[in-house]
């Protein structure tokens, strides 16, 4: 699952800290005084798996070599600190010209499909959230409804709300959807959930997830495994036929 990114004040901070990071790691070749000047290279060529960067790890490495024999036998001279100071350049040259590779390689893409299921799977949690907090606005607001999402609604209504239709992630509230409803979330056959439809008005719904597992003539393990699409919101009264 996608990492949840930080906000306001600790956003702040964290980037602030990635700021200072990359830019003490591209100073190690001057750091160190170029022991480490093939490090930050090193750590491109990883990400980058490409000759030039292994043919430079090593030009540096062969360099901070040369630097760390030169101080143990007391090398001195113009050529050796041209040696230390062409290899601090070098090393800061490459990181600089890389750090992008080490810290804004971006992982691997999400297949559309598994980013899409996994949001459904977030606002699912949070119609459920809602649907056990508080009833009544999760009836405003249609979960578990789709019938009523793919009503389509008066010109005047388009024209005078703007508001797009609360996305529950594809829950399905057994206690008012339709038949067809019922069908295409869950995918259960289609005499079974006729014959619940049909119970289910006679009792005028059920009062809790609980009661519905009890008394409905669904096997409840057919409802346990898909719990996490269902709520069961209170029951609302079909309108009265008008008068002929």
């Amino acid at each position: 699952m996608e990492r949840i990114r930080p906000h306001g004040h600790n956003a702040r901070v964290e980037s602030r800290a990635r700021f200072v990071g990359r830019f003490v790691w591209i100073l190690i070749p001057i750091i160190s005084m170029s022991f480490l000047s093939w490090v930050p290279a090193a750590q491109i060529y990883w990400r980058a798996r490409t000759a030039g960067w292994l043919i430079t790890t090593a030009a540096l490495a062969l360099t901070s070599a040369a630097i760390v024999a030169g101080m143990a036998t007391d090398t001195a001279g113009a050529v050796f600190g041209w040696l230390i100071i062409g290899a601090a350049v070098g090393g800061t040259t490459a990181a600089v010209s890389g750090h992008e590779i080490v810290f804004d390689r971006k992982g691997p893409e999400t297949d559309p499909a598994v980013h899409e299921a996994l949001e459904n799977r977030e606002r699912r949690k949070e119609a459920k959230g809602i649907a056990e907090s508080d009833p009544q606005l999760a009836i405003e607001l249609g979960i578990g409804r789709p019938e009523l999402r793919r009503s389509h609604r008066t010109s005047r209504d388009r024209l005078h709300d703007q508001r797009q239709p609360y996305d529950d992630g594809g829950m399905i509230d057994l206690n008012n959807a339709t038949a067809d409803s019922i069908i295409d979330v869950l995918g259960w056959d289609a005499g079974l959930v006729s014959n619940f439809v049909n119970d289910r008005e006679l009792r005028r719904g059920y009062t809790s997830f609980t009661e519905l597992q009890a008394l409905s003539r669904i096997d409840p393990q057919l409802i346990e495994a898909q719990k996490d699409r269902i709520v069961v919101l209170p029951y609302q009264h079909a309108p009265e036929p008008p008068p002929s």
